[in-house]
C-alpha cells in the first residue's frame, strides 16, 4: 500500500502562490477512526447537476490511485463550513499519463476541467514529483 500520510515538498518547489490545503482521500473520505464513511458530510463535486454520491467519488478515485502509473491523489479543501464539514471542487491526481487517459479514468465523474499543475502553488504536504510524472488538476464547476 502507497504511503499516504506524510509527504513533503522542497523548499524550491514551494515558493510562489499560497495554496489551499490538500488531504489524501482517507483524511477526506474516513471518519476519525479510519472507517470509510462517505456520508460524515463532506462535500465534494457539489456543482454537478447530477451527482453520483461521495460513495462513487471515493470508489472510482480509489480504484484510480491503484494504477501502477498514479503517484498520489489529494482532494483540495476549499472551505470548511461551521459544522466542520469540508467542501471540494479540485482534486490532483500525480500521474506518468496523458490528459486523456486521466480524463477517461474519471469520465464517470465528468469533471468540468482538466487542466495541469496545482491551481494555487503547491501545497505544502506536496511530496517531491516522481520522474516524468506531472500534476493533473480536476475541477467541478
Amino acid at each position: 500500500m502507497k504511503n499516504t500520510q506524510h509527504y513533503t515538498a522542497s523548499k524550491q518547489q514551494r515558493k510562489g502562490l499560497e495554496s489551499l490545503p490538500i488531504l489524501t482521500l482517507e483524511q477526506f473520505f474516513h471518519d476519525e477512526k479510519g472507517t470509510q464513511c462517505t456520508s460524515i458530510g463532506n462535500s465534494i463535486g457539489g456543482n454537478l447537476l447530477e451527482h453520483p454520491g461521495n460513495a462513487v467519488f471515493y470508489q472510482i478515485l480509489f480504484e484510480v490511485r491503484k494504477k501502477e502509473c498514479v503517484q498520489e491523489i489529494f482532494i483540495e479543501i476549499d472551505e470548511s463550513s461551521k459544522t466542520s464539514k469540508l467542501v471540494s471542487e479540485r482534486v490532483y491526481i500525480l500521474a506518468n499519463a496523458t490528459r486523456e487517459e486521466v480524463s477517461s479514468w474519471l469520465s464517470d465523474l465528468n469533471p468540468s476541467y482538466i487542466t495541469s499543475g496545482y491551481q494555487f502553488g503547491i501545497p505544502n504536504i506536496a511530496p517531491v514529483l516522481l520522474d516524468k510524472y506531472e500534476v493533473f488538476s480536476l475541477w467541478w464547476d
